[in-house]
């Protein structure tokens, strides 16, 4: 029993010792400042010389930055959360117009089911705002960081397997074009523009605010199952799209070495028959044991067998939320912060 007791009390020191090593590496770890012409995006491998920011918080503010770029023959580029990495929220010498100041939600319609946002508000502030009607958005991105503006402009997709992309959601928008005219658009007014616009990176002119379409929150079941990656194509036609009561789907595929493209788990949120008891549930989550994530994603960069604790500790996490009740909403609201990277001289994607 002592040799056990002595193992178990140097694995705790040595966890103590690497878990104290990484905190002073975050202490240490700061973030590339931009100077006042120089801007990057997350991944921090394109910095480029612009001409100016522009902050839009304001529909006239942002006309008019259109307007004094258009004399100066200066080039504009849109800008969010900056995740479109490969340069597309940048352009060498010219402006960038930073939308996420622009970002209020003007209205939402119980009713019919509908929310009403600037186009630099975040899934997020959406969720916080249509959640006390018992309502939720139909199409996100899986993460509730990004702008509207920017996921449009990407046409996003994510968990729900139900609604397709993002450009299903979408009643109509206004957009602000290069000659200074403001067009709605939807499907009937202006539709020329509705497919460009959707997925079109910023190509034809400044979203400003849209009407997405919503839906009810709902209490979903998770279900979680361990699968080899060739048994997952047959699976996902036969027990997923065939199945109505399958509301979103998340698959993960093993990037540890010893699993390497071959493990995987699939979580299955299903309509839950106990949805009277929704109002015990409707609430909205937050991050938690950030730190723990966070230093697990550290060892999981710098180590082999950190990348193969991670993929072990995720399985078995999502193994024991098999039954687990959650609102659509907090489904749609997966944790963020632990993702955020600080390296000075190293990137992460």
């Amino acid at each position: 029993m002592v040799p056990s007791i002595e193992r178990k009390r140097r694995l705790w020191l040595l966890i103590v010792l690497i878990v104290l090593s990484y905190i002073l590496i975050f202490q240490w770890e700061l973030n590339e400042s931009e100077s006042e012409n120089t801007i990057t995006d997350v991944s921090r491998l394109m910095p480029t010389k612009i001409n100016s920011i522009v902050n839009g918080s304001e529909e006239k503010g942002i006309v008019e930055a259109l307007s004094k770029a258009r004399k100066e023959n200066l080039k504009v580029s849109i800008a969010g959360k900056r995740h479109s990495q490969g340069g597309h929220t940048y352009y060498p010498d010219g402006v960038v117009l930073d939308m996420t100041d622009f970002n209020k939600v003007l209205s939402v319609d119980p009713v019919h089911k509908t929310v009403h946002v600037q186009s630099g508000a975040t899934w997020d502030d959406i969720q916080k705002e249509v959640n006390p009607h018992g309502l939720s958005v139909k199409v996100m991105q899986s993460q509730n960081i990004f702008t509207i503006g920017g996921s449009l402009s990407v046409n996003a997709h994510g968990r729900d397997i139900r609604n397709g992309s993002l450009i299903e959601t979408v009643n109509w928008f206004r957009l602000l074009k290069s000659n200074g005219e403001i067009i709605t658009v939807s499907r009937k007014e202006n539709a020329e523009y509705f497919p460009l616009v959707i997925g079109g990176y910023g190509l034809f002119g400044v979203i400003l605010d849209v009407e997405l379409q919503l839906t009810s929150d709902e209490l979903l079941t998770l279900e979680t199952e361990e699968m080899d990656y060739d048994e997952y194509e047959d699976y996902f036609k036969q027990d997923v799209l065939k199945d109505e009561n399958v509301k979103m789907h998340l698959a993960r595929l093993s990037t540890a070495p010893d699993t390497f493209l071959q493990d995987m788990y699939v979580t299955n949120y299903r309509g839950s028959d106990k949805q009277e008891q929704y109002p015990d549930f409707n609430h909205l989550k937050r991050d938690k044991f950030t730190f723990l994530t966070k230093f697990l994603l550290g060892l999981s960069r710098d180590f082999d067998w950190g990348k193969n604790l991670f993929w072990e500790m995720q399985k078995s996490f999502f193994d024991k939320k098999d039954g687990d009740l959650e609102t659509r909403n907090n489904v749609m609201r997966s944790e963020s912060e632990f993702l955020e990277y600080k390296g000075k001289s190293d990137t992460d994607i």
